[in-house]
């Protein structure tokens, strides 16, 4: 089960993602937003709020890598393990899945995705590799 937008007291999560072996994962997704610390809050909010111990829960960041250079600046004052993905990182994923046996309507969905991402997003503008 995904669950977007999800509230808890003053914080809310933009991914909370229930596996099906009861595992959950909370994703933070960072467009340019300076406030990444109150990733931290957000994260223990959630995390109580479903009740899940650290041993069932992992949290993750997903950031421009614009953004990183600020992200490594607060892990000093960090409580708690948030694995940092970039938007590359999602890119290069779905380039991979491209490759899977998923539906033509999913691939369809994905390259549409990495087109986004890799344009809007990273700065890569790999259709102009094509032009003369």
């Amino acid at each position: 089960m995904i669950l977007r937008e999800v509230p808890q007291d003053q914080y809310r999560a933009d991914l909370i993602v229930q596996w099906a072996d009861e595992y959950f994962s909370h994703i933070e997704v960072k467009v340019g937003d300076s406030n990444l610390f109150k990733t931290y809050a957000t994260s223990r909010a959630m995390q109580s709020k479903f009740g899940q111990s650290s041993d069932r829960w992992t949290d993750y960041i997903l950031l421009l890598s614009s953004q990183i250079p600020d992200w490594e600046s607060m892990q000093s004052h960090k409580d708690r393990t948030i694995h940092l993905l970039t938007w590359e990182d999602v890119s290069v994923s779905l380039r991979l899945a491209l490759q899977s046996n998923e539906s033509i309507l999913w691939k369809s969905w994905a390259y549409s995705f990495i087109g986004a991402i890799e344009q809007l997003l990273i700065g890569y503008n790999g259709h102009l590799l094509h032009e003369r």
